[in-house]
């Protein structure tokens, strides 16, 4: 056999070699993205999971920030009628420590208007206790309730 007949032989099988080689070739470039998709689904998943759950967490924790804000909110204004009680008794004790004034008018109206005044204070007071107090329960519990955040 000739030089020429052997090239001649290669010549024509080297396409049917060259198709079997492109699509083996082929077969495993789609098998490896495949399995590239697969990690990537399942990191996908994954971090998909954690992003949830740290955005329940993350919208529990705005509720409890805007509660305590709330709260808050109602403290101050019950700390401004505390001040706003504070300046109706000074005035009443200024009243009742008046020379001119007379026992009649002492015991009727002043002296029923300030002790109505102080209970109003203390009730006042207690509501603001209250408040701080519910403030600190949410604090307390909000720390309690944290999930340990672990991000990869």
């Amino acid at each position: 056999m000739k030089l020429k007949d052997i090239i001649y032989k290669i010549g024509k099988t080297l396409p049917y070699v060259g198709l079997y080689l492109s699509i083996q070739n082929f077969s495993m470039a789609v098998e490896a993205k495949k399995a590239r998709l697969e990690i990537v689904s399942i990191e996908n998943k994954r971090l998909m999971a954690e992003i949830e759950s740290k955005q329940e967490y993350i919208i529990a924790k705005q509720a409890s920030q805007n509660k305590i804000a709330s709260l808050s909110t109602n403290a101050y204004e019950h700390l401004e009628a505390v001040k706003s009680h504070d300046r109706v008794i000074e005035n009443l004790v200024e009243r009742l420590n008046d020379p001119n004034i007379t026992d009649i008018a002492a015991e009727g109206g002043i002296e029923g208007t300030l002790k109505h005044q102080t209970d109003l204070k203390i009730e006042t007071i207690e509501k603001v206790n209250s408040n701080l107090k519910e403030i600190i329960d949410t604090i307390v519990s909000d720390k309690n309730s944290q999930p340990q955040l672990r991000w990869v």
